[in-house]
């Protein structure tokens, strides 16, 4: 899988994920989970640790750690909460 910043933003684009918001669900096109599964074989390829948390069929959420540098260094803790939905 490419590190390309243009070619993940490519790919992740060109995932459908929609949103059904109450309308009737289109297996090919709505929920997340053609996103969390890619999401997932990325950061496997990097050895980014993850966990898929499973919330409702297709609906899976994803949470990643990333390295932070050193504890004592004073620079604060992130945490980003993002939607995988489009």
């Amino acid at each position: 899988m490419s590190k390309d910043l243009e070619s993940i933003l490519a790919s992740l684009i060109s995932i459908p994920s929609v949103n059904p918001m109450g309308r009737a669900v289109n297996p090919e096109l709505d929920f997340e989970a053609r996103m969390t599964d890619f999401l997932e074989r990325y950061f496997r390829e990097l050895g980014v640790p993850f966990l898929r948390q499973p919330i409702a069929p297709g609906r899976d959420n994803i949470v990643a750690w990333l390295p932070a540098g050193k504890a004592d260094s004073g620079a604060p803790i992130m945490l980003w909460e993002v939607h995988q939905d489009t």
